[in-house]
Parts: structure tokens; sequence; C-alpha cells
């Protein structure tokens, strides 16, 4: 099967099982990969669709508005060694920028569960990609940090990727932990997208995931004079019951001149139109009490600064009045106050609205102190390990922490209670949400279909739920 426009051609080879990929723009570039499913199916590991497939059907699409772009795709139903599993690929190249797009689907058609681990829609051993004719090529690898607090930045040949010596305290507030983390040189990970670059001829291979909503998406690369890549999709060992159906994000593979100073604005703009996010929407500027008091804060403190704020008005406009952590006895316990807040934090949320300030509040509605009284009163609601342990959440507040499943109906809905009580109890129009990452820890869930990214999406959606549409919420780790 071949599929071209005049940007590449994409060639699918049933014999070999893999695919190729060429650019008609740049001279000597290509790429040929294959797929792969790793999955627990009938009592043992296996990997699908890696050394063998063939296409049962094809389905041609006319050009479709996908939302993030127009699409000339196809739909490849793939027969598997097991009978029972249904695999489909959906291609599409995109009319305008160049792009190509892969998204996988697996069906369970038998009569037992199927516990998934990896999709993988971009493998290219080592001498399947030429970025160019270059006896030397200079090599780099741009990875991309999984959350905030994450490092990002490029890699050279020769290079570690940083690695910390306390894992046990930062590794679950830094690392995706399906993202292999290396010691050795040359060999280098990233989350979500990447982008290999040989930097004599200027040529770029972006590969990544245009979203998140299913899978957290991993990348992997090996810096030699033949590089290779492997990009996934974390299955989580998620199950898979019969008559179900699991596909991936759209995964987009582009080469892009390195001579442009923004090789990948094509990529990241379709990410933000995959998810209509508003470039131009005004983000408040204003005081926030973490800067200067941290934790050791009192209602006096946010009293004596918001008049500041108004005396200063003038000068130094700051519309919008934002108080951090320290009011709550311990994180999780958010409708118990330390006794400088006596009277909580909806006065000085009223003294602000009255101001014609923004009142905010600092929150961390998926993240459980060891000392809440949530942990002995509702232990059922934190997230535990296939031991039945608590899983970490990390080191903060100079003590290991817990975390909400939220696959659980309660805990979830005593998050979004959380949320609904600040904005339309309390007052708050703005909320800083914190310590994210914790609604997508690797443990046991109560609902194991779920992915960790299935799970923090989900949760994230009923918060916003729970605030309404016109609050504006800052997310943060």
């Amino acid at each position: 099967m071949k599929m071209e426009n005049e940007f590449l051609a994409l060639n699918f080879s049933e014999k070999f099982a893999t695919f190729e990929l060429r650019s008609k723009i740049f001279p000597e570039t290509w790429l040929k990969s294959s797929f792969e499913i790793q999955c627990h199916c009938k009592g043992e590991d296996t990997e699908l669709i890696e050394d063998f497939w063939s296409i049962s059907k094809i389905e041609h699409l006319e050009a479709i508005d996908m939302g993030f772009g127009i699409l000339e795709m196809e739909n490849l139903r793939l027969e598997t060694e097991f009978r029972n599993v249904e695999v489909n690929i959906r291609v599409g190249l995109e009319q305008k920028e160049g792009m190509a797009f892969f998204q996988l689907k697996m069906i369970n058609h038998g009569s037992q569960p199927i516990f998934i681990d990896q999709l993988v829609p971009l493998k290219i051993k080592e001498g399947s990609l030429s970025l160019g004719k270059s006896r030397k090529p200079d090599l780099t690898f741009y990875s991309n940090g999984w959350q905030s607090w994450s490092k990002t930045g490029t890699f050279h040949r020769g290079d570690k990727q940083h690695t910390t010596l306390i894992g046990r305290f930062q590794n679950p507030q830094i690392f995706n932990p399906d993202t292999p983390r290396h010691k050795d040189g040359d060999h280098f990970s990233g989350d979500m997208f990447g982008l290999l670059c040989e930097n004599t001829q200027k040529i770029g291979l972006l590969a990544g995931f245009i979203s998140q909503k299913m899978h957290f998406g991993s990348l992997e690369t090996r810096l030699s004079p033949n590089p290779s890549l492997r990009m996934w999709a974390n299955g989580d060992h998620a199950r898979l019951d019969p008559g179900e159906s699991i596909r991936t994000d759209w995964a987009c593979l582009s080469f892009v001149d390195l001579n442009d100073h923004k090789p990948i604005r094509p990529y990241l703009n379709t990410v933000v139109k995959a998810h209509k996010i508003q470039a131009e929407i005004s983000v408040p500027v204003g005081w926030c009490s973490w800067y200067h008091f941290y934790q050791n804060i009192t209602q006096e403190d946010i009293e004596a600064n918001l008049t500041s704020v108004l005396i200063l008005k003038d000068r130094v406009p700051l519309p919008l009045l934002q108080i951090d952590d320290g009011f709550e006895t311990y994180p999780g316990d958010w409708f118990d106050f330390v006794p400088g807040f006596p009277e909580g934090v909806k006065p000085l949320a009223t003294k602000a609205s009255k101001a014609d300030l923004i009142p905010g509040l600092w929150l961390a509605p998926f993240i459980v102190h060891p000392k809440a009284k949530l942990v002995k009163d509702h232990p059922e609601w934190l997230l535990r390990d296939k031991n039945g342990k608590l899983v970490s959440a990390g080191f903060v507040w100079n003590t290991f922490t817990y975390a909400l499943d939220l696959t659980h109906p309660a805990a979830l809905d005593y998050a979004c209670d959380v949320i609904r009580t600040a904005v339309k109890e309390w007052g708050f129009e703005y909320l800083k949400l914190d310590f994210l990452y914790a609604a997508a820890l690797k443990g046991q869930y109560q609902n194991p279909t779920k992915t960790r990214a299935q799970v923090l999406r989900s949760g994230l959606e009923a918060l916003r739920h729970a605030a309404g549409k016109d609050t504006i919420m800052l997310a943060c780790g």
C-alpha cells in the first residue's frame, strides 16, 4: 500500500512488516520502521505485529478535517498471530505541513482479558534512518520532560542524561515511571515528543504524540552514527476486557528544516489545534504569598499585603491576590485550618473581591500528607501498589506523601467537593492547583481498565466541571 503528497511518500511492506516514510523535500531523507504491541495475552507476555502482520482490509477515507489538520487517510485492518485480537492502524498525510499521522487501535474479540503494556507506532532500528547524506553526522536529541519540574533540553553524542542519586525522594515528582532512564552515554529518553537532529545537513525528525489523553507517550534513542529511535504509548498494564477496544492518541512524524529557527512550530500548532487552546487568553498578574512567606502565613499577613496592594495599585497594579500553601492543617484536610486562620479563608476572598481584586487560592487536590486525618478516615481512597502498600508521591513537606486513587468514586468526589467549595462557597475565582502528577503515579488502581493518563485526564475534567468554566485554573507540577 502506498500514500503520498507533495511532501512525503509512505509505503507499507507486508513481507517485512514495516513501513517506509520518505521525504520529497530533503534529499536522502527517509526512515524505515515497524509497529509493535506488547501485552499479556493468554497467560503469557506477547509481542504482536512486530515481525508479522498481513492486511486483511484497507479502507480509504477521503480528506477529513480532524480538528488539528486535514488528512488523507487509510485504515488498515491487520491480522495478527492471535485470531481473537484485531489491530487497526489509521494512517494519514497532512496536506499543508508535511506531517504523517498514525493511530493504533486494538480490539479484544476473545473471551479472556488482555493486559496492555506498550503500543508502539514507531520502531526505527539502527541503520534504518537517513537524515541527509553526511559522512560524519553531528547528532543531537531534544528531550521533552514529563511535566513542569522535569528536565527539557538537548543532548549531544557523548552526553549522559541526568539521573538523581536520591530517586526515592525525587523520582515520583520528576519522571514518568514508564519512561526509561539510562546511565550510559549516547542513550536518551523523553516524553510526549522529541526531535532527532542531524546538524551538518540541518535536517531533523520530529516524532511525538499530539495529546496525552489516552496514554503517556515515551521516546528512546541511541545516538550512534546509525541512530535508533523508538516511540510508544504506555499501556500501564491496563486491562482490556472482552469486547472492548483501546486506541492511542495520534502519533506524528515530520522531517523538519533545522535552518528554521522554530522547526517544531508546525507540530506545536497541531497540538494547540487538537486541544482547542486559547492562546490569547488573558493571564492575571498579582501577588502570591509563597515567595515571601512560604508556609508561614497568617490571616493578618494576607490582610496586610492586601492593604499594600491597594496602596500601590496606581504604581504597581496587581489585580490578583493569591493565598498559597500554609492555611490548611495538612494537605488532604482542606477544610481544616491552622490557628493563623481562625475564620478560614472565606473572609479573605470576600475582602479581596470587595477591593475589586481577584481572590486566588492554592490547593493540591490529589496529594495527601501522611498526618492528614484523611489517611485514617478513608484509607480506601489512597493509591496502593500490587502488594497493598501505599504508593509514595515523593518527598514533600519533609515527609513521604501519598496520593488519591481517583478511580475510587468517593476519592474523586472529595477532590471535586474541595474545588466546588473553594469556588462557590468561599468565593475564589482563581485556583493554583499543585502536585497534579500525584494523580498519575504507578500503582494498582481500583479501576484496572484505566491508564494513568486517563486517570489524570478524567480527574482534571472533573475538577473543571466542579469549578465552572469561568474559574481561572493554573496547573502546576
